[in-house]
């Protein structure tokens, strides 16, 4: 009984691990390609320049995003970021509200769709640059543009740089030991050994994934915050989207800490394969009721 109930607490986590270790990936790919919907719309914070002010943003004439060669829409992700237009038509009184709220931006947001163009080819450490983005997209232009950030942006920009670095990498830790988690557990079913192996790659996983997520939803969520604060001068609106990478990321966060309370029981419970039995050859001594034990061969004597 006890061995059946180990093997359930071996295949759970490794089901649940392998869950975990998809939605991590996932989020981890996010922008990187223009083929997977899924994949291109992941990402960790998105930048609406619709209704951009050009003359306090970029400080140059009343020029539009096309003559600028510009898109309306960028999103950023861990690996690179992806850009595109609205399908649908802007309001464009909402930038002109001097009371715009918080609730207006997120309604905003809510009905707003947008075709991919182009995803920039994946680069490992990627960090967030919003102007050196917008920059090299307008490289073509017939001038230089001086492009202004707000100041409570301004504050974050070398943070933000860093801190999508540090992101890259401590969420790349947790995937890779995530992937160790499931190698470790298909070895438990021949040691327990292997159980407490898995439960440590586990909680490191786990740790990682969530410093990572906190690091990126603290960061962005400040960024998101300064631009909006501005809406009304520079004309941009910024939001975390459907926050589809924090929803997985944090959803595999949940997963991991099941897998490795389940791989901590199946380190307890029974022995890892077939329970040992008498050894081939060995001599099992058996007693009658109401003899004697065997002492042995008696020396007979031949009078």
């Amino acid at each position: 009984m006890a061995s059946c109930f180990r093997v359930f607490y071996l295949l759970f986590p490794f089901v649940v691990t392998f869950i975990a270790l998809i939605l991590g990936a996932i989020s981890f790919a996010g922008s990187t390609t223009t083929k997977s919907s899924v994949i291109e719309s992941t990402y960790l914070i998105k930048i609406d320049l619709t209704h951009v002010n050009t003359q306090e943003f970029f400080n140059s004439d009343d020029q539009t995003l096309e003559q600028l060669g510009l898109s309306e829409i960028y999103t950023f992700g861990l690996w690179g970021y992806c850009k595109g237009n609205r399908n649908n038509n802007a309001d464009s009184d909402l930038i002109d509200d001097n009371d715009i709220t918080a609730e207006d931006i997120k309604n905003w947001f809510e009905s707003e769709t947008y075709n991919v163009t182009y995803c920039s080819k994946p680069k490992p450490m990627f960090a967030f640059d919003l102007i050196d983005t917008l920059t090299n997209d307008i490289s073509s232009a017939s001038e230089d543009l001086n492009i202004s950030l707000p100041t409570d942006v301004k504050n974050y920009a070398n943070t933000a740089k860093l801190v999508s670095k540090l992101v890259f990498v401590i969420l790349l830790i947790g995937i890779i030991t995530l992937a160790l988690s499931l190698i470790f557990i298909l070895f438990s079913f021949c040691s327990k050994f292997f159980s407490f192996s898995a439960a440590i790659s586990e909680i490191i996983a786990f740790v990682a994934l969530i410093i990572g997520s906190g690091a990126a939803i603290a960061v962005f969520n400040t960024i998101k915050k300064g631009f909006n604060n501005s809406a009304t001068t520079y004309g941009i609106l910024v939001s975390l989207g459907d926050k589809k990478f924090y929803i997985l990321i944090w959803v595999s966060v949940a997963l991991t800490f099941i897998a490795f309370v389940f791989n901590i029981v199946a380190g307890c419970i029974g022995n890892a394969g077939r329970r040992s039995g008498p050894q081939k050859g060995s001599r099992a001594l058996r007693t009658n009721v109401g003899e004697d034990p065997f002492m042995g061969y008696e020396e007979k004597h031949i009078l």
